[in-house]
């Protein structure tokens, strides 16, 4: 006895003869008689970057004004030698996709300078202080 089998196909699906009708609340769409368009010009503002003159632990130098910051940034080439005494460190992200950078903190102190020299603790005629340093947390890296 010998048998034979064959494959059976048949197709499987819904087929409806009725039209649905649509209650989407988005399903009407307006019509548009005229576009006009206009070029614009984009506003773009290019200001200069504001520096100033600080005193950071003893060592002259120029910083970058930049009320955005996040967190300070000195530099290791100029500060590396105060990593021994960190006292954390914080990832730091830059621009790049998947650039990030451990650096160490550190307790720095920061004075504003005039154009000519450090302005030392001073008292004005009515007893305010003009100037003086203030200990900043600030990241050493490159």
């Amino acid at each position: 006895m010998v048998s034979t089998q064959r494959a059976q196909t048949r197709e499987v699906g819904i087929h409806r003869e009725e039209e649905e009708t649509s209650t989407w609340e988005f399903s009407e769409h307006p019509t548009v008689k005229a576009v006009i368009t206009k070029q614009l010009t984009p506003a773009v503002c290019v200001f200069p970057l504001q520096f100033v003159k600080l005193k950071i632990a003893g060592h002259s130098c120029a910083a970058l004004n930049d009320p955005g910051c996040q967190i300070p940034i000195v530099s290791e080439r100029k500060f590396g030698w105060c990593k021994d005494g960190a006292v954390g460190t914080v990832s730091l992200h830059g621009f790049g996709r998947d650039h990030a950078v451990q650096a160490p903190l550190v307790r720095l102190t920061v004075r504003m300078c005039s154009n000519e020299e450090c302005v030392n603790a001073d008292v004005d005629d009515e007893g305010h202080v003009k100037q003086t340093e203030i200990p900043l947390v600030c990241a050493v890296t490159d």
